[in-house]
């Protein structure tokens, strides 16, 4: 059997297996990354995992965006679940959902999973030592 084959009969195999998710599952999973996939966003959501509690302000500072637009992402953290807000007065208060870390441990073992199963070369085989992919040389 030659390289081209071997391939092409693995291909089939892992196509017509059955998907190791849900459509549940996927469409939770994609709306959690979905809220996180901008960096300002996990910028936030760490800082709030140091520093719970924090009002607006407080954040706004931490970042070098205009105090709308960090309210946005706040906006879309918290539509997502992952954040909750408290008023105090004219002020408002950010904290991790209680139900964040669970969220984000799940999603990260739903996917490990199937990362496991891949014949996936080891990560120090395409990252330098920041963790980082290396760039390409010509």
């Amino acid at each position: 059997m030659t390289a081209a084959s071997e391939d092409c009969a693995h291909a089939q195999v892992c196509c017509k297996a059955p998907a190791p998710l849900s459509r549940s599952e996927c469409a939770d999973v994609a709306a959690l990354f979905k809220a996180l996939a901008h960096p300002v966003r996990v910028s936030i959501v760490a800082a709030l995992a140091r520093c719970p509690g924090a009002c607006c302000g407080e954040i706004v500072s931490g970042l070098p965006l205009a105090q709308s637009t960090v309210s946005q992402h706040l906006a879309v953290l918290k539509e997502a679940g992952l954040l909750t807000a408290s008023d105090e007065g004219r002020s408002c208060r950010y904290q991790l959902s209680p139900l964040t870390a669970s969220r984000l441990t799940q999603a990260g073992a739903l996917l490990l999973p199937m990362a496991s199963e891949a014949d996936v070369p080891s990560p120090s085989d395409q990252t330098g030592s920041t963790g980082f992919p290396r760039k390409a040389t010509a």
